[in-house]
């Protein structure tokens, strides 16, 4: 008697948690995606700054009047874009 009351209540806690870690999972899974998209944010970031200096040595190295520099992406200034896409993609998922 005791075993079958015990196993029910096992049945019943596991199919109440059942949502709750299908959920969970989903949520890591958003959580995974987002982080491998501010991963690729960053390193098309640093992708474009070093392309930006390897045609400002080329110029000096050509002797070619150097171009106006292209203002780079301030590290505060991305830093604050990376919140903010992380804060949209919060409130998108609900995770916020």
């Amino acid at each position: 008697m005791l075993r079958a009351e015990l196993t029910d209540r096992i049945a019943r806690v596991e199919a109440a948690l059942r949502p709750l870690w299908t959920d969970a999972r989903r949520r890591v899974a958003s959580l995974e995606h987002l982080a491998r998209q501010c991963s690729d944010l960053a390193r098309d970031e640093q992708a474009t700054a070093t392309a930006h200096e390897a045609l400002r040595r080329a110029d000096r190295s050509l002797g070619l009047r150097p171009a106006q520099p292209q203002p780079g992406l301030p590290a505060d200034e991305f830093a604050d874009r990376v919140r903010w896409v992380i804060s949209a993609y919060r409130d998108l998922s609900g995770l916020g």
